[in-house]
């Protein structure tokens, strides 16, 4: 069993334990004082100079890195059911209530510790819920368990209505741009599409969900993921091919609200005894270090000046000279000044951090000693390099690779006295290397950014581990529920069945008929295969 040494809750205070009030709108913040006025201030100072120029260099740091589990490990069920628990709690879109899990391994029960980037108990009481709604589940009747599969889907899709509606609305705008574009094509099959994408169009928020989930496969759907990656020649070809792209995304963000509540049940059916008498906690909220500020310091000489040891003076000289090239093509300087008053750099301390430093401050031992932190979405460039050169020794997560500027460290309130100085000191420092070597990458090579791209995957291809090799020793219930559809989860592609045939709802009982996949609508709706 894996757990971290046991430390001193004094170095990372939340607001209750530190009586502290210091708040700043959206995100809970302390006071480090003017840049440069003592060691601390200086440490914090110097490490979001570098990162802010990285940001205005290019925002995005590569692709999304893959997820750090094999779908054959033993690990992989528990760790994808953190993962999918945190997403069903995050029921809004943008940061705030991003939402972390980690789960503790106690003498008598588990625990699972929940942290969201903006404090708030409606995703304590949904955790709540949704336990006890799969342990209802889980003991349910064949018939009652039919219903509960309902309910507990319904109420995972209307937790999340706030979210929902934003996604939808995206999926319409997307609906109208790729529409208009097939209008142009006087095709059978172009004509089709249009047809095929107006039947999503204004649906309440459970048929959408069912529905962008249950057409994932349809050979409308092949068409889209065709167009999107269809070879361009021209601007005007790579902005449709695009557009096309930024469909399916929207599709797949909405099919995943359904899949989401789908690999719960799966998983939660072959880790059962997780549930046992387990807890549920709130982990305390950690205040971040407050907004650096920019000063007759900030220039590009001298923040170059500051990331450089001054003994390398040939290489310093070479890399202003670029930057200053750099500048007077896209005003370097000037977006660095800007990022700095922006009413958006607010930094906080992210939600994975928050249950990383409350396990290992607390010495809490992990579920059968696997580090692994759950999150709704991939980890931010900044939470992924913090979490990789944290002394906890934690799983480094998947990460979408994107920098964002309201990421911010646990402040110490004491500054060099705190105990928690020299472990915060070295993690900063092992970040500032990576961070500043991208930036010396860039700068030496005056390359352009890389194009942004979305924080969460698309969702309609993730490849994951067929249901029946993670069941086939399970028992009745267990059984069951290999019968969920969940797509193509071996990543395999999915056989199409001809556009007439439309499949029927299920008569009488059976588990199968309760997961039945078809929207209550006229245009054919394709089978999946088994």
């Amino acid at each position: 069993m894996h757990r971290s040494s046991k430390k001193s809750s004094k170095s990372f205070r939340s607001p209750a334990a530190s009586g502290s009030s210091s708040m700043a709108a959206g995100a809970p913040q302390g006071t480090v004082g003017r840049p440069r006025l003592g060691q601390y201030p200086k440490l914090i100072a110097r490490f979001f100079e570098p990162l802010i120029l990285l940001h205005v260099l290019g925002a995005t740091r590569g692709d999304h890195t893959p997820i750090p589990h094999n779908p054959k490990s033993p690990e992989f069920s528990r760790r994808r059911l953190l993962d999918n628990l945190a997403y069903l709690c995050d029921f809004d879109k943008g940061g705030p209530t991003t939402t972390a899990l980690g789960l503790e391994e106690r003498h008598d029960c588990f625990k699972f510790w929940i942290a969201s980037n903006r404090p708030t108990t409606k995703t304590l009481k949904f955790m709540s819920n949704a336990i006890e709604s799969l342990k209802a589940l889980f003991n349910a009747t064949p018939i009652k368990r039919e219903e509960a599969i309902e309910e507990f889907t319904e109420a995972c899709i209307a937790f999340a209505k706030t979210r929902i509606i934003k996604e939808a609305k995206l999926l319409y705008r997307a609906i109208a741009v790729c529409s208009d574009h097939l209008s142009k094509e006087t095709d059978s099959a172009s004509l089709g599409l249009v047809t095929w994408l107006q039947m999503f169009v204004e649906r309440d928020n459970i048929t959408l969900c069912r529905w962008t989930y249950g057409h994932r496969n349809d050979e409308e759907m092949v068409q889209v993921n065709k167009r999107s990656r269809n070879v361009h020649e021209t601007p005007a070809q790579s902005r449709v091919a695009a557009d096309f792209a930024t469909l399916r995304h929207r599709f797949g963000r909405l099919a995943h609200h359904v899949r989401a509540v789908k690999e719960v049940i799966v998983d939660a059916s072959t880790l059962q005894h997780l549930f046992d008498e387990c807890q549920i906690g709130q982990v305390p909220t950690l205040i971040s270090v407050s907004r650096p500020e920019a000063d007759a310091h900030t220039t590009l000489e001298g923040i170059m000046n500051r990331m450089l040891s001054s003994t390398n003076a040939i290489m310093l000289a070479k890399y202003v000279e670029s930057l200053a090239e750099m500048d007077q093509k896209f005003e370097i300087l000037e977006r660095v000044k800007e990022q700095y008053a922006s009413e958006t750099f607010k930094p906080c301390v992210h939600a994975e951090i928050q249950v990383l430093e409350h396990f290992y401050q607390q010495g809490l031992a992990y579920a059968e000693g696997d580090p692994y932190i759950g999150c709704s979405k991939p980890a931010c460039y900044c939470c992924s390099l913090y979490i990789e050169n944290h002394p906890a020794g934690c799983v480094v997560p998947q990460t979408h690779r994107n920098i964002y500027l309201n990421w911010g460290p646990p402040v110490l309130h004491d500054g060099t006295a705190d105990e928690g100085y020299p472990t915060q000191r070295d993690i900063l420092n092992a970040m500032l290397k990576v961070i500043r070597k991208e930036v010396f990458n860039q700068v030496s090579s005056k390359a352009n950014a890389l194009k942004r791209h979305h924080d969460s995957i698309t969702g309609l291809t993730q490849s994951t581990l067929s249901i029946s090799t993670r069941v086939e020793n399970s028992v009745d219930v267990e059984t069951s529920f290999q019968r969920l559809d969940l797509g193509d989860l071996n990543g395999e592609p999915r056989a199409v069945q001809d556009n007439t045939s439309q499949s029927t709802p299920s008569s009488g009982n059976s588990f199968a008929s309760s997961i039945n996949d078809t929207p209550n609508h006229p245009y054919p709706f394709k089978e999946q295969t088994a």
